[in-house]
């Protein structure tokens, strides 16, 4: 499918969520931490304007041009700083609590658990969480640092947006299939580095979906879904090719 597999998974994840109450049942717990996140940020950015906006307009003289595009300048900021804050807690806090929907789905798409020792699972599932915060991290950083080398910025920039930031977001939508099957981290990457245009093309569909303030509500469990799906595709295809 390619670049269009993020497509072809969206509407498929739109249509196993309207024909299974199963998942819409499931769906609920996300959209319900989606909901009460957004209200969170929103209303934390609300309080928190006045006394940004009377910092910023303290340095125009009251009444003039300048102090009204100042205050309206501090509201715009407040907003677009709520709008990129919600994808973040979006992906920490509502990923982990779509595991009951992915479990479900990954059953319907014919996948089964390789069930492990509790502990050992809640090793192995703390180890990749923590390796994928480090690298992206240590990436994110990198790109900035390259970045801010004028001729290299024009390329860094749309790496990490089209590229970077994609694939790892599938990564982490992919995750509870992958840990339903026991994969290490380097298992994990290897399978989603072996179809890099349909991991990024899923990712770019999802931060569509997950990075809007209340479209999310929906947006959160169908971006799960489309990774399920994307992450028991490529567990087919492994067993196709060892068979």
């Amino acid at each position: 499918m390619g670049l269009f597999a993020g497509i072809s998974h969206f509407f498929g994840a739109l249509g196993m969520l309207i024909t299974s109450p199963t998942l819409i049942v499931r769906a609920l717990i996300p959209a319900g931490v989606a909901l009460t996140l957004s209200v969170l940020v929103m209303s934390y950015g609300l309080e928190h304007s006045g006394p940004l906006s009377e910092w910023i307009v303290s340095y125009a003289e009251e009444g003039s041009a300048l102090h009204s595009a100042l205050a309206w300048s501090s509201y715009l900021l407040i907003g677009l700083l709520g709008l990129m804050i919600s994808p973040l807690l979006m992906i920490l806090f509502g990923i982990p609590l779509c595991e009951p929907l992915a479990g479900r789905a990954h059953d319907l798409l014919g996948g089964q658990e390789d069930e492990a020792p509790f502990v050992s699972a809640l090793v192995a599932g703390i180890g990749v969480g923590l390796k994928v915060v480090l690298i992206t991290l240590l990436g994110n950083l990198a790109l900035l640092l390259i970045g801010l080398i004028p001729p290299l910025g024009l390329v860094t920039a749309p790496f990490a947006l089209l590229v970077w930031t994609p694939f790892w977001l599938c990564f982490d939508l992919c995750d509870a299939v992958h840990a339903r099957s026991n994969l290490s981290f380097s298992d994990r990457a290897r399978l989603l580095r072996g179809s890099p245009l349909e991991t990024i093309s899923v990712g770019l569909v999802a931060a569509f979906l997950v990075s809007p303030p209340y479209l999310n509500l929906i947006g959160l469990p169908i971006a799960v879904l489309m990774g399920t799906r994307h992450a028991r595709e490529l567990e087919l295809r492994a067993l196709t090719q060892r068979s």
